[in-house]
């Protein structure tokens, strides 16, 4: 999951290179919403063994309320860091929110 701010807005997505594709996010060629949205850090994640897999949980996250979502990154992750900040080198400057 990819957000702009804590308990900001969400965008669920999968891929099977997350650094590739976040990178394709932030350059502006990623998903529309990812765009006008600013949402530029990843919050949460979970690696599947097979795409069939990861596109079912893909459509159940879409699918819950605001709320698990936010559990969610809670219970993982909850300074809310930006994981992809060990992808890159520019990323890894990124500070943490507050």
């Amino acid at each position: 999951m990819m957000t702009n701010k804590p308990r900001g807005l969400f965008y669920v997505g999968i891929t099977n290179d997350p650094p590739a594709r976040h990178a394709e996010h932030l350059s502006g060629k990623g998903a529309k919403h990812v765009r006008r949205y600013g949402l530029n850090r990843v919050v949460w994640f979970q690696a599947h063994a097979c795409r069939d897999d990861a596109l079912a949980v893909e459509a159940r996250m879409k699918r819950w309320a605001r709320s698990i979502k936010i559990d969610a990154v809670e219970r993982d992750n909850p300074q809310w860091l930006d994981l992809s900040r060990d992808w890159f080198a520019e990323a890894a400057s990124t500070p943490a929110w507050n």
